[in-house]
């Protein structure tokens, strides 16, 4: 699998890899409904926002914060192994099998294995990012950290000052306050979080639109088993297993040696 193959996978052109934006899907995208029995005791609910027209930035992301299970829940994750398939209307018919491993604090690799045998890596080590070809520039680095980050959207808030509210607007049948956000510097996006429950249902950025549905608790956390990219490319992720905080070996996240 090529570079180009895994900028149609993430729907980035040559200008998103250059300034990258944060992707907030994956952190929160990694859920399984095979482990959604187990599920930790009863967690806080979001505050009711769904009255308010006009409510604060860190309201929002408070409510946010507590509807994907809170700091304390996600505090416990310490490592995180998922597995799913990836769909792309521009990579030919049929699906891509995912792999995620991520280890706190900052480290993580994804596979993805095509339906022809063909492999392809990309991971960071905590110190170095690197794919199949060589390393990653900075600026990708920064980009699947986010993507990647075990705790990226617990993180969310630390943010709050390069964000404003811009309106209570729809989604489907959905209420949502919509936040314009610039988490990279120089790269604008926004965040609609639905007024109801808290969380996060849409992701504009460029010329792309991120659906998140489905969202299913999963040992105390909150997570959408689906996540569509609407634009060019279509695509669709669907996640069907996780396990948290099983031993990953450090090494896992090395570049293989090539024989």
């Amino acid at each position: 699998m090529t570079e180009r193959h895994l900028a149609q996978i993430y729907g980035l052109t040559d200008t998103t890899m250059k300034n990258p934006l944060p992707i907030i899907m994956m952190h929160l995208a990694l859920a399984s409904a095979s482990a959604a029995q187990n599920r930790a005791p009863e967690r806080p609910s979001a505050a009711p926002l769904k009255s308010a027209s006009s409510p604060s930035v860190g309201d929002v992301l408070t409510n946010y914060v507590t509807a994907i299970g809170g700091t304390a829940a996600w505090d416990k994750l310490k490592s995180q192994i998922a597995k799913g398939t990836y769909e792309n209307d521009q990579m030919g018919p049929g699906s891509h099998a995912l792999e995620v491993y991520k280890k706190a604090p900052d480290k993580w690799l994804f596979i993805i294995r095509d339906p022809d045998g063909s492999v392809f890596r990309q991971g960071f080590n905590g110190k170095v990012g690197w794919n199949e070809s060589g390393g990653l520039e900075p600026d990708q680095v920064a980009l699947y950290g986010h993507l990647f980050g075990l705790r990226s959207g617990i993180d969310l808030p630390r943010f709050l000052p390069k964000m404003k509210f811009l309106k209570k607007s729809k989604v489907g049948n959905s209420d949502a306050f919509v936040i314009e956000a610039t988490i990279i510097e120089g790269n604008a996006e926004k965040l609609y979080f639905d007024a109801s429950s808290g969380l996060l249902i849409q992701e504009d950025f460029g010329g792309a639109s991120l659906r998140y549905d489905d969202y299913k608790e999963v040992d105390g956390v909150k997570v959408p088993f689906t996540i569509r990219q609407e634009g060019s490319p279509n695509s669709t992720i669907k996640f069907k297993e996780i396990k948290h905080n099983l031993p990953i070996e450090d090494v896992k996240f090395d570049r293989p040696k090539r024989p």
